[in-house]
């Protein structure tokens, strides 16, 4: 025989081992070892080699040697013994002389004592009831169970012993909480728990004194929606159902069970002036005293129980407010956002109104995106737990639709003014909206138009005048804006406004340099004093921009050339017709104010006729010799060169004169005279020019 039989061990059978085997082949071979004792079972015959053998078999209460191989997997070998062993079983069984006797309660709850004459005997009753193995049928007994099924249902319900479980499923209970409860209650069945925790939640729920009211209230809205119920009608089941509870109990001990003796609804009549002056009782429907007819209405004007159930379970309060809820699509929507919950809401905490004059900074803060703060809210945050509120928020908030709402939070607002503005200006977020909003756009587009124009500014910029990095070219733009605009900056603000700047400009967190994709070929200066080494070399090559002073820190633009209309000036307030001759003072009150408020590069102009006109001649001559003057030659005109001038050098033209003569002559002057040409007063020695004109 080669390697190990395939082998069953059972037990000793008249002092000797079985030994079974699965194969002919084994059981050839162990019958010439073991010959007495060696059995064999194929799938089909039974082979002893001694009759004896299947006696003994059969003597253990075994009908095929299947059943016998079964019960071994299971456990039941040896059953007696095993039963013996164990403690905790007590008084449920008992051994005498191979007997088994077991006592508990059969599936039909009735306690019995069970004999079995063999083990096999045992092993077949606990298979016909049910049980899985020997473990189980144990743990049965120790409960008292003779059942599977019942042992297994009692479990499942939380039951602790066969005899309070099959005295629960007389009252109806399948779960131990509630039979536990209702038995401290003293409430002997399924059917009068269930009514005790009905009305109770009625009771609680619309605040009521007495159980008999959530009696009523209950078989009203048992009622179908539109149904009509006599008075009478309504009472013979109020009185039924309750005379059903209270029949268990006498006279005397009626107020102490949980419904209570009846002290509201004693009769029809009391009954009747409940229904009429009970404003609980509107809420289900409405009692007519002329037909003595009660008719089931639900409350807020459902006309359906599926209907009025739906809306109720979505927190709404009425039909009216269900049915507009349903035409704005916010039916089923709570499940939508907590899909995508927490939401990303975007608020500003900068004040954005308009394109910004430049502030050191401000236009650059706001297209850095750095105007507010993304915040991630969710419906709790909101004050949001059922629908009906995710409907009435949104409304209150003016959405028109679910769909309105939900598109307004994924751009990332709960403003609905913001997001129909961002929606027209097509805009992808409202972070977008506001860097638009705050430079003067509405749309998107014209958002990246400017991005795009600001890039290639910036190049064009590093370009033409031969700068390193796009670094260098915002440095040098800021200064050309700020001679622009007359305006001085110290060093301090250059340096917040450039690292604003770098961030909006060249950081991938940023948004402008998202939309713009551009070069990342910038200069970082690491300090100030980079900076302004930086600053003094730049302004080297390009004095036109201005000045910068190492010792106050400051820059000063260069302000753009002034050309002083001389002879217009000198007559300014002079009443030539009453024989008053010009002024040259005027003339040197006009140079006198320009230079304080930071111009330096002055040109003052006159006809060769004016030396001749003065009342001071005395002072126009020192005027003119010490080069603030130009004393123009008899055979030009002054107000000719003065407009080729100005041209020429891009300067301002101090004068009264609307040079109307010369716009005729040339259309193309208008623009250009319209925009430099700067009116002023002199009153009392103290000179004043118009908006134009402006110092540091």
């Amino acid at each position: 025989m080669l390697g190990n039989p395939e082998l069953v061990y059972v037990d000793d059978i008249e002092g000797g081992p079985v030994i079974v085997v699965r194969k002919y082949e084994d059981y050839k071979s162990l019958l010439n070892k073991y010959k007495p004792d060696v059995m064999y079972a194929s799938d089909r015959y039974f082979y002893f080699w001694d009759g004896n053998k299947f006696y003994a078999l059969r003597r253990r209460g075994y009908k095929t040697f299947r059943d016998l191989e079964l019960s071994v997997k299971l456990g039941f070998w040896d059953a007696s013994e095993n039963l013996k062993s164990i403690e905790s079983i007590g008084e449920k069984v008992d051994i005498d002389y191979g007997k088994i006797i077991i006592r508990g309660y059969n599936k039909e709850g009735k306690q019995v004592t069970l004999k079995f004459n063999s083990e096999g005997e045992l092993f077949y009753y606990a298979m016909d009831s049910g049980f899985e193995d020997f473990n189980e049928f144990v743990d049965a007994l120790k409960l008292g169970f003779l059942d599977g099924e019942s042992f297994r249902k009692a479990l499942s319900g939380g039951f602790a012993g066969a005899s309070e479980y099959f005295d629960a499923i007389e009252g109806g209970f399948t779960r131990f909480d509630e039979y536990d409860e209702a038995r401290r209650l003293n409430i002997p069945s399924k059917w009068e728990y269930d009514l005790f925790k009905e009305l109770s939640l009625i009771k609680e729920k619309y605040s009521l004194k007495t159980i008999e009211e959530a009696h009523l209230i209950k078989i009203i809205c048992d009622m179908p929606v539109g149904e009509r119920a006599s008075l009478l009608s309504l009472w013979n089941r109020l009185h039924s159902e309750r005379t059903k509870v209270l029949r268990r109990y006498n006279i005397w001990n009626r107020n102490t069970n949980w419904y209570g003796e009846p002290e509201i609804l004693i009769s029809p009549k009391s009954l009747e002036e409940y229904l009429v002056s009970s404003k609980i009782i509107r809420k289900f429907g409405k009692y007519d005293e002329k037909a003595k007819l009660f008719v089931r209405i639900l409350p807020g004007g459902f006309l359906s129980e599926d209907e009025y159930k739906d809306a109720t379970s979505r927190g709404y309060r009425n039909r009216r407010e269900y049915l507009d809820a349903q035409k704005r699509g916010f039916i089923g929507s709570l499940n939508k956002l907590r899909s995508i919950e927490p939401f990303t809401i975007f608020e500003t905490t900068y004040k954005v109104s308009g394109t910004p004059n430049l502030n050191l900074g401000e236009e650059c803060k706001i297209k850095s995106g750095r105007i507010g703060e993304w915040k991630k809210l969710t419906l709790k945050d909101l004050g949001i737990s059922t629908e009906a509120e995710l409907y009435r928020y949104a409304v209150d908030n003016g959405f028109e639709s679910f769909g309105e709402f939900f598109e307004s939070l994924k751009l990332g607002t709960l403003k609905r003014e913001e997001y129909l503005a961002a929606k027209k200006g097509k805009f992808k977020s409202i972070l977008e909206f506001w860097i638009s909003k705050g430079l003067g756009h509405s749309r998107r587009q014209e958002l990246i138009r400017e991005i795009y124009a600001d890039y290639e500014e910036l190049k064009k910029l590093k370009e033409t005048y031969k700068l390193r990095t796009y670094g260098d070219a915002l440095v040098f733009r800021l200064l050309r804006t700020l001679q622009q605009k007359k305006r001085k900056i110290d060093l301090d603000s250059l340096w917040r406004w450039l690292k604003e700047c770098e961030y909006t400009y060249f950081s991938r967190e940023s948004l402008w340099y998202h939309l713009g994709r551009k070069s990342r070929n910038y200069r970082t200066f690491t300090s100030k004093e980079e900076l302004e080494k930086y600053l003094i070399t730049l302004l080297k090559r390009h004095d036109e921009l201005g000045t910068y002073d190492p010792e106050s820190k400051l820059f000063v633009p260069k302000l753009p050339p002034v050309i002083v209309d001389g002879s217009n000036v000198a007559w300014e307030g002079r009443d030539k017709r009453g024989g008053e001759r010009a002024l040259a003072k005027n003339i040197e009150l006009v140079v006198e104010k320009l230079k304080e408020l930071g111009y330096s590069e002055i040109y003052v102009f006159v006809d060769a006729s004016l030396k001749y006109q003065v009342e001071d001649r005395g002072l126009l001559e020192k005027l003119i010799v010490s080069k603030i003057v130009k004393l123009m030659p008899a055979e030009v005109q002054a107000d000719e060169y003065i407009i080729k001038y100005a041209l020429d050098i891009d300067a301002y033209i101090i004068s009264n004169d609307r040079y109307k003569e010369w716009r005729k002559k040339n259309p193309d002057l208008e623009e250009f005279i319209k925009t430099h040409r700067v009116t002023f007063t002199i009153h009392k020695g103290i000179v004043h020019f118009d908006g134009k004109i402006e110092g540091l």
